[in-house]
C-alpha cells in the first residue's frame, strides 16, 4: 500500500449526510448498518457534462423524483427547498434540515436521509439542466462505491479493498467525510480532494514554488454551493504524480480555497472508494502518462444567470476583446441555440480543435446582436 504524507490544507466544507444505504435483499435488521451484499449493483445514473446525476424516488412514489448530483466532494447532502415542497408539500427554510425516510435509485435504497436546505438555482443554470440536490459522499458509507468513468457506470457493493493491491492508495484520515489523497508535484506533496462534483481538473493554492510553461491567466469561473468563484489557470512546467499515473505539464486552476482534483482528470479513471477502511483504488484507463489538451475558448468568463450567461471577465488580447465584448454583456444564444436550452451542454472548457469560431447572440442595454468570435488556444 502507498501511504501518502499529510499536509495542512484549509477546508471549504460544502456539503453532511446521515445516510445508510441498503439493497432490498438485505435483512431488515441489518439495514441500519449500511449496504450488506457480496456482489455489485449498477446505480442508475447519467452524465450531465462532467457531472454524474442520479434520479432518486421519494417513498417509492414514481411521480416524486429528485435529480441529485453525485458529489464525492460534498460532506453532507443538500436539497433545494422548492424541491422539498414539490415532493412532500413541506416548506423548508434555507439552512434547515429535512429527513427522508426512504429514497431509492432503481433497486438500491437509501434509508433515513438527512439533507440541508439550500437554493440551487445557480447550479442548475451552470449545468444547463435542473437539479434538486447534491448527494454527499457519506451517503455511501459502509459500501464500496465505484465511479467507472470510462464505462459510464456507478456501482455499489459490499466487501472491502485489498490494501496490498498496487492500485490501492490510503486516503488521508484528516477528514473522513470526504476523500483526500496526496499527490506529488516536482517532489513536493499536496493533499487534494477527490471531487466528482467539480468539472475542473487540478485546482491548487497559489505557490511560488511552481514553475509555469504558461503563467496563470484569468480565464475560469467555478460555481460553488453558495457563490461564483473567479479563477486563474495556467500550465505547469512540472509533472504531477497522481495515484498510479503521471500527468505531464497539467493545466492548473488557482484557488484560495480547497485544493482538489475534479472530473476533467477523474474521467480518465475507474475509482473505487472504501470509506470504512479509508482506501481508494485508482485504475487509469489510458496508456502511458496523461497529457491534457490545450484550453480553447474566446476569452470570455461567465456567470450563469436566469437570463443567460453574464460576461464577468474579458481576457485582454483575446478574440472576445478584439470584437469589443465587455463585462456586463449577456450571451443569450450560441450558434443560434439559446443558452438556457443547452441541456447539460457546457461552454468554453470543452471546445476542441474542430471549433474555429462561434456566433454569440449578445444583449447589452436591451439591444441584441450576433457577433462572430474566433476560438483559439487560450492556454496551449
Amino acid at each position: 500500500m502507498q501511504t501518502p504524507r499529510q499536509t495542512s490544507i484549509r477546508l471549504l466544507v460544502t456539503t453532511l449526510a446521515a445516510l445508510a444505504i441498503a439493497l432490498p435483499a438485505a435483512p431488515a435488521a441489518a439495514r441500519a448498518g449500511g449496504i450488506h451484499a457480496s456482489g455489485e449493483r449498477v446505480l442508475l445514473s447519467r452524465r450531465c457534462g462532467r457531472h454524474i446525476l442520479v434520479d432518486m424516488t421519494v417513498g417509492g412514489d414514481p411521480d416524486k423524483i429528485l435529480t441529485m448530483i453525485l458529489d464525492t466532494g460534498a460532506s453532507y447532502t443538500v436539497i433545494d427547498p422548492d424541491s422539498v415542497y414539490r415532493v412532500s408539500g413541506q416548506h423548508l427554510e434555507k439552512n434547515k434540515w429535512v429527513n427522508f425516510e426512504k429514497l431509492t435509485v432503481g433497486k438500491v435504497a437509501f434509508h433515513k436521509v438527512r439533507a440541508r436546505g439550500s437554493n440551487l438555482d445557480h447550479i442548475s443554470r451552470a449545468l444547463g439542466y435542473p437539479v434538486d440536490g447534491i448527494l454527499g459522499f457519506p451517503a455511501f458509507a459502509g459500501t464500496l462505491l465505484t465511479l467507472d468513468y470510462p464505462a459510464g457506470e456507478v456501482r455499489v457493493g459490499g466487501g472491502q479493498l485489498n490494501p496490498d493491491d498496487p492500485d490501492v492508495f490510503e486516503l488521508s484520515s484528516r477528514n473522513i467525510s470526504r476523500p483526500w489523497i496526496t499527490l506529488q508535484i516536482a517532489g513536493r506533496s499536496r493533499t487534494v480532494l477527490i471531487d466528482s462534483g467539480s468539472g475542473s481538473g487540478l485546482v491548487l493554492n497559489r505557490s511560488n514554488s511552481y514553475s509555469w510553461l504558461t503563467p496563470p491567466l484569468p480565464v475560469r469561473s467555478s460555481m460553488r454551493i453558495n457563490r461564483l468563484q473567479l479563477r486563474e489557470m495556467g500550465r505547469l512546467d512540472d509533472h504531477v504524480v497522481f495515484g498510479p499515473t503521471e500527468i505531464l505539464h497539467p493545466l492548473v486552476e488557482i484557488t484560495n480555497a480547497t485544493q482538489l482534483v475534479g472530473t476533467a482528470i477523474l474521467e480518465e479513471f475507474v475509482l473505487t472508494f472504501d470509506q470504512k477502511n479509508h482506501l481508494l483504488r485508482m485504475q487509469y484507463a489510458g496508456d502511458g502518462p496523461m497529457v491534457q489538451d490545450a484550453l480553447r475558448g474566446t476569452g470570455l468568463v461567465f456567470n450563469p444567470t436566469h437570463a443567460g450567461l453574464e460576461v464577468v471577465r474579458v481576457l485582454k488580447g483575446s478574440p472576445a476583446a478584439r470584437v469589443k465584448l465587455r463585462k456586463g454583456d449577456l450571451v443569450t444564444a450560441i450558434n443560434g441555440r439559446p443558452v438556457l436550452e443547452r441541456e447539460c451542454g457546457g461552454f468554453g472548457h470543452r471546445l476542441t480543435d474542430q471549433d474555429r469560431e462561434l456566433v454569440l447572440t449578445i444583449t447589452h442595454k436591451n439591444v441584441s446582436r450576433d457577433i462572430l468570435v474566433d476560438v483559439v488556444d487560450i492556454i496551449p
